[in-house]
């Protein structure tokens, strides 16, 4: 008889604390109203200028690497700066739609060169 009250008293604490645990993550959920109110733009002002940004910069975009990085600022060096985005998307190895998905966030500034 001794064994099941203990057996019971166990099983009662831990619905106890999984009781608590549930209540503790719900608490944390972000309000799905809060949510739907965020802007659909960034909420930090943050601008990646092609033609003047060192590579580690670049690397904020989406899908593009340390290796692609360096490979932008080269191909950029090598032409005297950016004029289109399409320049950029001819660079080989750029994901598909990585930089039409950051144009938001994207800009040619003007050149080194001055242009």
């Amino acid at each position: 008889m001794l064994r099941w009250f203990a057996q019971r008293r166990v099983a009662l604490a831990l619905c106890a604390v999984w009781g608590i645990l549930a209540l503790t993550i719900a608490a944390r959920r972000p309000d799905p109203q809060a949510l739907r109110d965020l802007p659909d733009r960034p909420l930090a002002p943050l601008t990646i200028d092609l033609n003047r940004d060192p590579w580690p910069r670049l690397l904020l975009i989406e899908g593009i690497g340390e290796a692609l990085a360096q490979r932008i600022v080269r191909a950029r060096e090598a032409s005297g700066g950016f004029r289109t985005f399409d320049e950029v998307k001819a660079i080989p190895g750029i994901p598909d739609g990585a930089i039409d998905r950051a144009l938001p966030w994207l800009v040619l500034g003007s050149t080194p060169n001055g242009e």
